[in-house]
């Protein structure tokens, strides 16, 4: 099963959207029958669905002051953000299988979007320049 694994506000929903706008059914439950799932890194939680270790993991990702900005507007402690950062980070570093998508760097995500494309074998198409998710 393919993870989107993330920090809040790092450009989950994009990535949630191509997945399904290719035809790839979310689940929300840890046995679903979904294609793939998404899972916030918070700490603690989420650690079971963090380090399952089947499946390819895509990571959206946003320069960290922005992620930090959008913290702060949504009155969001950023002790916790430095937290799952971190993990993050961590996992990224320690396991396999593992595709970044900086949302924010057309100079970079393209590249990165073929490189998802090519590992799950589907065509995927995202629209950047519409903003989706809560401050839409």
């Amino acid at each position: 099963m393919i993870r989107v694994l993330s920090v809040p506000h790092t450009g989950t929903r994009f990535v949630v959207e191509m997945l399904q706008n290719a035809g790839y059914r979310k689940t929300h439950a840890y046995w679903g029958d979904g294609d793939f799932m998404q899972i916030h890194v918070d700490g603690k939680y989420n650690q079971p669905l963090v380090y399952r270790e089947n499946g390819p993991v895509i990571i959206p990702l946003r320069e960290k002051d922005e992620v930090i900005e959008s913290w702060r507007r949504r009155q969001r402690n950023l002790s916790d953000l430095e937290l799952f950062w971190n993990e993050m980070v961590d996992y990224i570093q320690d396991h396999d299988d593992v595709h970044l998508l900086h949302v924010d760097d057309p100079n970079r995500r393209d590249g990165e979007l073929q490189d998802i494309v090519e590992r799950l074998g589907s065509p995927l198409i995202a629209d950047f320049s519409v903003k989706v998710g809560h401050g839409a």
